[in-house]
């Protein structure tokens, strides 16, 4: 036998997949759906926001939500969770998936059963992606061929001196240089706010897919979210998000702004940012500040991955902070993989994932993020 055909890592991850396969079972089977609840309590532990009734049903209202499970005829002992959506690759609308709260009960480790529940869903979907990985399914997913597109973005525009988060054992020395940055910072903001344009924002009382086509029709140059966008506008429309839009010479835009509170500071995270060219984004950000100092945020934040986007942010005084959740994509497809493995084709922000929530409900009861151990 040929050994480099032995050792191919989607051969290996299919015979698992064969392995695993007559214990597998999807969410809407709700023949186990007791055991399964007492798996995740097992898992995670009642402190966890995953074990929280407003997380199931947050994550319940999606379209297109679901689980994967892992049932040995007496119990689960393992699950994947997932929510599909679309991308744009180029000029083709291609299905893929987010892939997150991946867990193995102990004693079936490092048999085999956390590549099995992934390849359920690499095989089932052209694209599959994940952001917020652990070490352990970091490692995992390596050995899979994943392709890794490194860290998200993560970009802070302070607005005053309180706006930048001590971290935790933070010297006088950090301290000091802190707030030197978010004076700088400031200071740059107002500069360019002065010799900006003077654009007004207008808050939209909901968000369309037709609004975000007619926006995203004119956008290309990027692998992005489709304008397939029930999958996300659940989240927008019953929860704590806002809609605002710009309209100008320069175009158009929309913002989703999402509010949330760290260490007693106000933020707003730029949720999506929508528009059909560039050259709407500097008065756009402009308009956004203003409106900021007016609702008294204390700082604006971008989590996601779009560079063109990034290089405006900075340009408008936005300070890169190493706080990004890590981003890894899966894709069977030759050419595809040759468009999606470069991290700046990439267009998308934790809108994606369920990574906000915690910032929604999880904080806001004390609720910790989980640090998952991924089979």
């Amino acid at each position: 036998m040929n050994p480099s055909v032995t050792r191919d890592p989607a051969r290996i991850a299919k015979r698992t997949l064969q392995r695993f396969q007559s214990m597998l079972f999807y969410g809407n089977n709700t023949q186990h759906q007791a055991e399964l609840r007492t798996f995740r309590e097992q898992a995670y532990g009642q402190q966890f926001y995953q074990l929280q009734s407003a997380y199931e049903d947050w994550i319940g209202r999606s379209p297109a939500a679901d689980v994967i499970y892992a049932w040995d005829g007496h119990r689960v002992v393992g699950q994947q969770c997932c929510r599909s959506f679309y991308l744009k690759v180029g000029e083709q609308r291609v299905q893929a998936v987010n892939a997150f709260n991946l867990y193995v009960d102990e004693a079936w480790k490092l048999k085999g059963l956390g590549v099995a529940l992934t390849t359920h869903l690499t095989e089932a979907y052209p694209i599959v992606v994940c952001q917020g990985i652990s070490d352990e399914a970091y490692a995992m997913y390596k050995r899979l061929n994943w392709m890794d597109l490194g860290c998200l973005d993560y970009l802070v525009a302070p607005l005053n001196g309180c706006a930048m988060p001590r971290q935790k054992g933070e010297g006088l020395t950090r301290r000091v240089g802190r707030s030197l940055v978010t004076v700088l910072s400031r200071l740059w903001q107002r500069t360019r706010l002065a010799t900006g344009p003077n654009v007004g924002l207008k808050k939209l009382n909901s968000l369309t897919p037709a609004q975000v086509s007619r926006i995203k029709e004119h956008a290309s140059g990027y692998i992005q979210l489709e304008a397939d966008f029930s999958h996300l506008q659940w989240r927008f429309d019953q929860t704590d998000y806002r809609c605002w839009q710009s309209q100008g010479k320069f175009g158009e835009a929309i913002l989703v702004i999402r509010t949330r509170r760290v260490q007693g500071t106000l933020q707003w995270l730029i949720s999506e940012f929508f528009r059909d060219n560039d050259t709407a984004i500097s008065p756009t950000l402009a308009a956004l500040l203003h409106l900021a100092a007016e609702h008294g945020v204390d700082s604006l934040v971008f989590h996601g991955k779009d560079d063109r986007l990034v290089s405006y942010l900075k340009r408008w005084g936005f300070i890169t902070r190493p706080h990004g959740a890590r981003f890894m994509a899966y894709c069977r497809d030759e050419l595809l993989r040759e468009a999606c493995q470069s991290p700046r084709n990439w267009q998308c922000t934790t809108t994606l994932s369920d990574l906000d929530f915690a910032d929604l409900f999880g904080q806001r009861h004390g609720h910790p993020i989980a640090s998952v151990r991924h089979g």
